[in-house]
Order: C-alpha cells, then structure tokens, then sequence
C-alpha cells in the first residue's frame, strides 16, 4: 500500500504544475510503527543508522526542536536536475542545481513541533557532500512546504535545493542521526 501511495505521489511530483499539491499528499500514509517514544507519547521506531534505501522507501527519523523530540517517516521521492538558467535565480555562480523532492509524515511528534524537515545532505557522484542552497520559497522547480504545525499521521511534501559541483551529479541523499554514527542513505533503484 504505501509503495503504490508514493508512486503515484512520484507521478504527481514529476508532471505537477506549481499549485498542484496541497490535498493529495496527506491522503496518502506512510504508517506508524509499534514503539512509543517517551516525549511525545506516539507511536514511532526509528531506522537504525546505515540503512540503505531506494527513492519512495520511507525512513523514520528522530527529530528535536528547541528541546522538543519527535519521530516522523521521511520518503525522498525524487531528485531531479536543474536547468541552467536556475543558478541565477539561486545565485550560484558554478555548479548544477539539483532538486530533493521528499515526502514527510508525522508519526510521532507532537502537532505543534514548529519544524518537520530533517536535515538532509546531498551527496554528489564522487562523494563529496553537495552544497545546500536557500531557494526562494515560491520557486516553481523547488517549492519548499514545510508546515510548522502537522498532525499526527498528517503528510506533505516538500522540496530542498543542492548544488553539485560542476562535473558531478547528484548521486544519493542522507540523513545522518548524529556525529560518527552512520547515514540512512537514499539512492535511485
């Protein structure tokens, strides 16, 4: 159920227009899992650090905000290239701009958390860390939605730009829980 709710998600991802993506992604569920977390009460586990994971497969994450802890599923559905003519709307002097479309679910956290965006960290194809860029909040190719109130159980998706140095692509995306402890790593199938 929730591979065939993120395809079509990732359907609707790569052919939506701009506006097209505030009713659907909370119909669709990731699932909670069966452990409570003690500082919220929900039900989450977390994915042990190293898990290896293809686009669409959902991780579940710990997060903190000002002290606060939660859990929520992160899908990353697609990373896509940018155009060239995107670097001077994201001010980049060099390098390509590539885009993290992800999927987030709240399946643990509390409702009024303020932040559900993990930090991610692109990585590039020779494996130097691609840099993060502040895209503009209404830019089309990259429309950041990060709400900072979700239900639990509730879901959206969002958009993080990256830049790759140039002669290098994007290659996989990561979560990392902490210092010295191993990435959750998202890659195409």
């Amino acid at each position: 159920m929730m591979t065939a709710a993120l395809l079509l998600l990732a359907a609707a991802c790569a052919g939506g227009g701009a506006g097209d993506d505030t009713g659907s992604p909370s119909s669709s569920t990731i699932g909670t899992t069966s452990s409570t977390d003690a500082g919220t009460g929900a039900s989450a586990t977390v994915t042990p650090p190293g898990t290896q994971l293809t686009f669409g497969q959902a991780a579940f994450v710990p997060l903190q905000v000002e002290g606060v802890r939660g859990v929520i599923a992160v899908a990353v559905v697609s990373v896509t290239a940018g155009l060239p003519q995107d670097r001077t709307v994201l001010r980049l002097a060099n390098g390509n701009p590539y885009y993290v479309t992800m999927m987030i679910q709240n399946t643990g956290s509390p409702p009024d958390l303020g932040s559900y965006e993990p930090d991610l960290v692109g990585v590039q194809s020779d494996g130097i860390q691609a840099s993060a860029v502040n895209e503009p909040d209404d830019f089309p190719p990259c429309e950041d939605h990060g709400p900072t109130a979700l239900a639990l159980g509730a879901s959206f998706v969002t958009c993080e730009a990256y830049v790759a140095a140039a002669g290098t692509t994007m290659a996989a995306v990561e979560f990392i829980p902490g210092p010295g402890i191993d990435p959750i790593t998202w890659k195409p199938a």
